[in-house]
């Protein structure tokens, strides 16, 4: 019993002790549970679950696992309440992961997720490696001929890295840097000119420096965009900067953050108070990524433009696929067209945390782009800002017959109407509407969407940040956000008129002026020579 307690313990420092920000890893190689052998992955996750006997529990509750939110009324919805996520909704890069669970849940951090039978109560399909591996060996599809080492594994566990968690959100998208823009695997070495918080000539902090979950083990905080449509979990720069940032110091909730926020300011000069007031007044109505994320895919390109409609052209009766300059994929016979662009300027628009949603057989009129998730908030709104955004843009398919986006089966083998294998766009449409039980009227379109991507890494530190100037000047930044005001980029002629006609007031004062001293002058020389 005792021992059962130690090995308790010593599991609860390994999952709480390094988001206290105390290194208290923990030698899994000496606990008799992992000794092994092990056949596969779920016979691990049963090792591991031996001891953290309550992680599959925590787990289970979270997006991570179901690929769903909490229940939620969808803006500009019918009002009903629905559980809404990757798992059922469709974006315009691969569409959609039902009816292609085989090939998406790559990245879902279970085994075995295929269709529709999986099980989510089954705490053995978790994957616990997926997470926690530390030797950087474990890959979800191994090579045939050299076997993963489960036990070497099993033994090798620790806390989450940026490379755990890079495995796939670097990835998103089918491909490195495709889908956020500012996440990709440069910034596993980057410096702090690509990324001041992840950078070790920087902050050095890993993804749960921010992310942790702090009341419940495995609640990972904050929400994409692309999937939530409330404020929910959202996660802040405020969190440590305050509402009010400049000028301030750091809310440090951890030693290991008070001496990297030391080490990176020592020998700067305080920033004078008058500018601190400056840039908090414009905080208060823009986002602090707006400034300190000018650009985002610096190093390696990120995907902008996907079209489906050119899809499933063969040579020679088989798919190809064409490289750019660069070596990027620009065309494949798969998935469409690809456009890529690299250190990227934002768009910007305003954001109050909350989405709109397109749902799988909303009506839509293809006449005109559809945003499948267009931001919330506007001028008026007092708990908007105005955020940096990638705006993912394309073509997709779509039931000209009934006006919704259709949901393909494109992942599968040869004969199950999987485009990928077909390339029948017909039957792949068909097999995908009948797997999620709308109807299918045909015949098939392409329609334009776009898709809202808010950016929130590959932030800089203030002199890296955008200058007065950046928005300050005709065609600035921030140029065609609508209901804001900037001097020097946007006229208006009661103000024009005002500030020329206090321009001259001023100047027929001077003028004037001038002239009364000159005279006086004359008198008094006049005066003096009488």
């Amino acid at each position: 019993m005792r021992f059962r307690f130690i090995l308790l313990a010593s599991a609860l420092s390994l999952a709480v002790g390094p988001l206290a920000g105390a290194d208290r890893r923990v030698d899994h190689a000496k606990f008799p549970s992992l000794k092994g052998p092990f056949k596969d992955g779920p016979a691990v996750t049963k090792a591991c679950l031996s001891c953290h006997d309550q992680s599959a529990q925590e787990l289970m509750a979270t997006s991570h696992w179901t690929w769903k939110g909490e229940e939620t009324v969808v803006p500009g919805s019918d009002g009903k309440h629905r559980r809404i996520g990757k798992a059922n909704l469709i974006n315009n890069f691969c569409i959609g992961v039902q009816s292609n669970e085989a090939s998406c849940t790559a990245c879902h951090i279970g085994y075995g997720w295929k269709d529709k039978t999986f099980n989510f109560a089954d705490p053995s399909r978790i994957d616990c490696l997926v997470c926690h591996d530390t030797t950087g060996e474990y890959t979800r599809k191994p090579i045939v001929d050299e076997p993963l080492d489960w036990t070497a594994l099993a033994q090798s566990v620790g806390p989450t890295s940026v490379q755990t968690c890079g495995s796939c959100h670097f990835a998103g998208g089918g491909g490195e840097g495709v889908k956020h823009g500012d996440l990709d695997p440069s910034l596993l070495d980057g410096d702090k000119i690509l990324d001041l918080h992840m950078a070790p000539d920087g902050l050095a902090f890993t993804c749960s420096t921010c992310h942790r979950g702090d009341d419940v083990a495995h609640h990972i905080r904050g929400r994409s965009a692309s999937v939530s449509v409330q404020t929910g979990d959202r996660l802040s720069c405020a969190t440590c900067h305050g509402d009010s940032p400049h000028g301030r110091a750091f809310i440090y909730r951890t030693e290991a953050e008070r001496r990297a926020g030391e080490k990176l300011r020592a020998g700067r000069p305080p920033l004078p108070a008058a500018e601190a007031r400056r840039l908090n007044w414009h905080a208060r109505r823009i986002a602090c990524q707006t400034c300190h994320i000018p650009k985002f895919s610096k190093v390696m390109p990120t995907k902008t433009w996907w079209d489906w409609s050119t899809a499933g052209r063969l040579r020679e009766g088989k798919p190809y696929k064409d490289l750019d300059e660069n070596g990027d994929i620009v065309y494949m016979s798969e998935k469409g067209d690809f456009r890529w662009n690299k250190d990227v300027a934002p768009e910007y628009r305003w954001y109050n945390g909350t989405q709109r949603r397109y749902l799988l057989g909303d009506v839509f009129d293809p006449t005109r782009v559809l945003a499948l998730n267009p931001p919330g908030g506007a001028a008026d709104d007092p708990s908007a800002k105005i955020w940096p955004f990638k705006i993912m843009r394309g073509k997709q398919p779509f039931d000209t017959g009934t006006r919704v986006l259709v949901q393909p089966k494109l992942s599968g083998p040869p004969g199950s109407g999987a485009f990928w294998a077909d390339f029948d766009w017909e039957k792949s449409v068909q097999t995908g509407m009948a797997y999620v039980d709308l109807p299918y009227q045909g015949p098939l379109g392409f329609a334009e969407t776009e898709m809202y991507w808010p950016l929130g890494h590959m932030s800089v530190e203030g002199s890296a940040a955008l200058s007065c100037r950046d928005c300050h000047h005709r065609g600035g930044r921030l140029a065609g956000v609508p209901g804001v005001y900037i001097p020097g980029q946007h006229r208006a002629r009661w103000l024009d008129f005002l500030g020329w006609l206090g321009f001259f007031a001023a100047l027929a004062g001077v003028l004037i002026h001038a002239g009364l001293r000159v005279r006086g002058r004359r008198r008094a020389a006049d005066r003096e020579g009488k």
